[in-house]
């Protein structure tokens, strides 16, 4: 009985944490294709591997804002990034948590 048991615990222990992971997702070598602050204080940005938009966060956050900036120039620039943002199914936007610039 206790055989049976841990197996199935440790599989629906170890579940949620599949589940928090598998939303996360990172595109390399991609592009910034748009930029934009909406009438809501948001800073939103698309990238050429998605056509949906992404929020980086609000205007008046510092990291979001150095982020933008970011998002910004390799998109004045047309350089190539690195993008890991958060997927939320049936949300409004994707959360950008890293841009980085490559070469």
């Amino acid at each position: 009985m206790l055989k049976k048991v841990i197996p199935g615990l440790i599989f629906a222990l170890t579940l949620p944490t599949f589940q928090a992971s598998a939303a996360q997702k990172d595109d390399y070598s991609t592009k910034i294709t748009r930029v934009y602050i909406n009438s809501s204080d948001e800073l939103l940005m698309k990238i050429d591997s998605s056509d949906e938009w992404m929020l980086i966060g609000k205007v008046g956050n510092a990291r979001a804002e150095m982020m933008y900036s970011t998002a910004l120039a390799a998109k004045l620039s047309s350089a190539e990034v690195w993008v890991r943002y958060w997927d939320h199914t049936g949300s409004k936007y994707s959360d950008v948590r890293i841009i980085s610039v490559q070469g």
